[in-house]
């Protein structure tokens, strides 16, 4: 922790001394290493002060869902501190990071930042040093007075990565749902590996006596063509102190053996709507006739109550012209089922209306899952991940 020397921010309704605020701030273009995208180079960094004490941060390559250019899962990012401090309504220092995709340079990424506050709105700039090596860049971003959530590992979301855990070194991103003490929903992302979702078994992870401790199982992945079981299992074993959690594995992803650093954070799990919620979802190669980047089909809609009837299916490539008939989905206990209904005017994939039937889990706003295609007298089954929002 870090003593700030004067927080004192000036919001729209004036100056005030903020007792627990979230400073958001985006660093574009903060990862200029190797043959990395625009959006992969992205720096999104969350920190939470109360009293004048920085509590925590997180870093990571975007804030938004697990949909889009996959740039939320673009690379894995862990918090390391820093020093930083406000003074005249602006916050000055450096943070600390450490990034585990190679594409961006894997290894320590310092931040020195520059940034006024202002109105809810954050602006400046940053310089970045990775293994001799600078950058420089423009930070946007916002800050605001938030309501503290204290961290409860028991009955609240767990986000934790597992540096190292498959073949090629890649790390595993695990997504936990804990309710009552015990597992209600899981599932895992591992980018650089293989860009898909896999559906995972968390059942045997514990939470006593402050420390997160037992096996993380694949139980199956989905590849561009096929669902196929998985043979992959993990001991962890790691301390949670406040929203912060580190730690170690140990496990095997097929053959090969791995072992490596676990970190994450416990977060509050996000209320739901009751009645109108914004869905964004994508079915990959969940469309029939074209190659699978063609039949990816993307549904943009507002549910009311578990059903919609007005929306948008669209390809992120314009190959066809889509229509959105209707959906229904419910959302309980940690899973998200349903169906959607849907046209394919013209272009390139094949015509009709389609019939897709969805199931898979839900951590917080966002899901994975498993669906299954109807046209006709064909059917063929994917994956799908999404979004829920206010």
């Amino acid at each position: 922790m870090m003593r700030i020397v004067a927080l004192c921010v000036a919001l729209a309704a004036g100056p005030v001394v903020a007792e627990t605020m979230c400073v958001d701030l985006r660093l574009a273009n903060a990862l200029q290493m190797g043959n990395a995208k625009e959006w992969q180079r992205l720096a999104h960094v969350s920190l939470i002060f109360t009293d004048g004490v920085l509590q925590s941060g997180r870093v990571g390559p975007f804030s938004g869902g697990l949909i889009g250019g996959w740039s939320t899962v673009a690379w894995t990012g862990r918090f390391d501190g820093g020093d930083l401090r406000f003074e005249d309504d602006k916050l000055t220092g450096t943070i600390r990071t450490f990034v585990t995709s190679n594409a961006v340079g894997r290894g320590e990424h310092d931040f020195t930042i520059d940034v006024d506050l202002k109105e809810g709105k954050a602006s400046g700039t940053f310089t970045a040093a990775h293994r001799g090596m600078h950058t420089a860049g423009i930070i946007r971003g916002g800050f605001r007075q938030i309501a503290p959530v204290p961290a409860n590992a028991e009955d609240g979301l767990v986000v934790i990565a597992l540096d190292d855990a498959l073949p090629r070194g890649e790390p595993l991103k695990v997504y936990l749902d804990r309710k009552d003490g015990r597992c209600r929903a899981a599932f895992a992302f591992a980018t650089s590996f293989s860009r898909r979702p896999f559906e995972i078994d968390a059942s045997g992870l514990m939470v006593v006596d402050g420390e997160l401790s037992g096996t993380v199982t694949v139980v199956r992945t989905v590849s561009r063509t096929k669902i196929t079981p998985v043979l992959g299992s993990y001991q962890v074993r790691a301390k949670i102190v406040g929203d912060q959690i580190r730690g170690s594995h140990v496990g095997g992803f097929g053959d090969a053996k791995v072992a490596g650093d676990l970190w994450g954070d416990v977060l509050p799990r996000p209320d739901l709507p009751h009645a109108a919620v914004k869905v964004a979802m994508k079915l990959e190669d969940g469309l029939l006739g074209g190659q699978d980047w063609q039949n990816r089909a993307f549904f943009d809609f507002t549910m009311d109550m578990g059903k919609a009837t007005m929306g948008k299916l669209f390809n992120n490539k314009g190959v066809y012209r889509g229509q959105f008939d209707r959906a229904e989905l419910q959302v309980m206990e940690g899973r998200i089922r349903g169906q959607l209904v849907a046209t394919v005017l013209d272009g390139g994939v094949t015509a009709g209306q389609y019939t897709f039937d969805l199931d898979g889990p839900m951590v917080g706003h966002d899901f994975m899952g498993i669906f299954t295609t109807h046209l006709g007298d064909q059917s063929k089954t994917g994956y799908f991940v999404g979004s829920l929002r206010p």
